[in-house]
């Protein structure tokens, strides 16, 4: 039997759902946990085979002598022997019985949650901000990569940062004024502050290792933190960065940033 692979063309392919980073782990684990099974046996029905000459007839007995094999015995046994070394697991995304208006079905079928706390310095003369430390606490489910999962967190930290601070596309009567990165400003390695993650580890209970995925949430609440620690530290609520800071310039920096 052949199957024909569709490149380039998404009308002739079946429908993934939204390409997000954050159904990532919670489906491609649930895919995992039903291979996994599949490979047990293999495995064990191969060690099976390589032992069974070890087994002795006793008298109204068997013996097997102690001996075990390591998983690389097993698949040179398995290629040896041209038997297949492949199992295959399959994991669907249920589609939601409610789906987002105009959105094409909802995105997620679960969601992971995620809360930011940070600590910002306002420079009340010109409106410049600084953020001095960032605490992540995730809602990811069981982790299963730590490293992973902290480098998500602090990775989405400082892209919300800088939609925040420092990255803004100027458009003035149909005409870009951003043209390039010398205008369109990113966050650097030296305007990173400290950042911490202090996971919380509540057991998702659809899926076998109870995971979920935090690939898109890791940068969306800094965004509003770092606007209410702003309104915290001078009371000045910002709508309108670049305007702002327009009327800040025009001012010549006399007087606090205000909109």
């Amino acid at each position: 039997m052949s199957i024909p692979v569709v490149q380039g063309d998404t009308a002739q392919t079946l429908d993934g759902g939204t390409v997000t980073a954050s159904r990532s782990t919670y489906t491609g684990s649930r895919a995992l946990a039903t291979a996994a099974p599949h490979m047990i046996r293999l495995l064990s029905e191969a060690a099976a085979e390589m032992l069974v000459e070890r087994v002795k007839l006793g008298e109204e007995k068997l013996f097997i002598h102690e001996r075990s094999v390591s998983f690389a015995e097993v698949y040179d046994y398995l290629y040896k022997n041209r038997r297949q070394t492949r199992v295959e697991g399959h994991f669907v995304l249920p589609k939601e019985k409610n789906a987002i208006p105009k959105s094409g079905g909802a995105p997620h079928h679960l969601y992971g949650y995620l809360t930011h706390v940070v600590m910002v310095e306002v420079e009340t003369l010109t409106g410049e901000t600084e953020v001095l430390r960032v605490v992540s606490i995730p809602d990811a489910g069981r982790v299963i990569h730590p490293q992973g999962l902290e480098g998500q967190a602090e990775g989405g930290a400082v892209m919300g940062i800088g939609f925040t601070l420092y990255e803004d596309t100027v458009i003035e009567k149909g005409y870009h004024k951003t043209l390039n990165f010398t205008h369109y400003i990113l966050p650097t390695a030296k305007d990173i502050p400290h950042i911490e993650t202090f996971p919380v580890e509540e057991f998702e209970d659809s899926n076998p290792m109870g995971a979920k995925g935090i690939g898109e949430v890791v940068m969306i609440p800094i965004i509003a933190a770092i606007m209410n620690a702003i309104h915290d530290a001078v009371g000045v609520r910002l709508h309108r960065v670049y305007q702002a800071m327009k009327r800040l310039q025009r001012t010549k920096g006399k007087v606090p940033l205000q909109t």
